[in-house]
């Protein structure tokens, strides 16, 4: 009888052993995660977020603060953009190493999205403010590409400003040639073009690196810029800025939602949100 207990209690005791170290990696996961830089954040409905980091993808419903993961095609994979149709749900995430690769079914199943592309490392990706079908990513040493297929065919559009750094966006503000502005963030301000694709022009007079760019949807002329701990707005489509908030952390990404709520990723990780135009902040992650 007591050789049992003891088996029992050996045995027991391995379970538990499994337990806290198991319990110990997850935390340690959690933690190393929390400290990478917040790769993008976008809208995939009014309520729900996709966020990426370099290794992690998750759907975030704001209304509940429930983070749900989102597999990524293998462990390898590291993440610098993140785009959802908002008409079908399909994801679609730039990758360092996989090029471009979209998934019909949250995630169970990616495909491969690289017909015309130069090179499988891809800097940035946007969507366009009203095409679902059409994004823009951008290839080191090439410039800008565009689909007008969901990533079925890419198309090298222009080279691009010079100093392009990892961020693009799209803007349906008016008078441009065809549909809307690019912005770029660069090692020295702002760059836009018309989609066209037709001059690269300095957006004002802001200058050193841009970290993050994106624009309110309800306001195309609004455009935001990050630099360092400071948020930019521009009133009028780049040409002014000023600005509107200083945080104690890098903004490594912007974006807006079409109510006018105001998403930022920071550099340690952090996932904050401004309801009142950046004039106060608060976490949204537990941070």
């Amino acid at each position: 009888m007591s050789a049992l207990i003891f088996n029992l209690l050996r045995k027991s005791s391995h379970y538990l052993v499994f337990i806290l170290f198991a319990s110990a990696s997850m935390a340690t996961t959690a933690e190393s995660l929390s400290k990478q830089g917040v790769v993008a954040i976008t809208s995939s409905s009014s309520n729900t977020l996709i966020v990426a980091y370099p290794r992690a993808l998750y759907q975030l419903n704001t209304s509940n603060n429930n983070w749900l993961p989102i597999a990524l095609p293998d462990p390898a994979t590291v993440l610098t953009g993140a785009a959802v149709n908002k008409t079908n749900g399909v994801m679609f995430i730039a990758t360092q190493h996989q090029g471009i690769l979209s998934s019909q079914d949250k995630g169970k199943n990616w495909i491969s999205r690289n017909n015309g592309l130069a090179s499988s490392t891809i800097t940035a990706l946007t969507q366009h403010a009203q095409q679902a079908d059409t994004l823009y990513s951008v290839v080191p040493e090439q410039g800008v590409y565009r689909t007008e297929d969901a990533g079925k065919n890419w198309l090298l559009m222009d080279a691009g400003p010079i100093d392009m750094s990892s961020t693009i966006i799209h803007s349906d503000m008016p008078d441009s040639m065809q549909t809307g502005w690019i912005f770029t963030a660069t090692n020295n301000g702002v760059s836009r073009s018309m989609d066209c694709f037709c001059l690269w022009s300095q957006a004002g007079e802001l200058a050193g690196e841009i970290t993050a760019l994106s624009y309110a949807p309800q306001q195309p002329k609004h455009i935001y810029a990050a630099s360092g701990n400071n948020l930019y707005l521009s009133k009028d489509g780049g040409q002014n800025w000023a600005v509107i908030s200083e945080l104690k952390s890098t903004i490594n990404t912007l974006h807006i939602t079409t109510s006018g709520v105001i998403y930022a990723g920071t550099l340690d990780g952090r996932i904050i949100k401004s309801v009142d135009n950046a004039q106060s902040w608060e976490s949204i992650d537990g941070s």
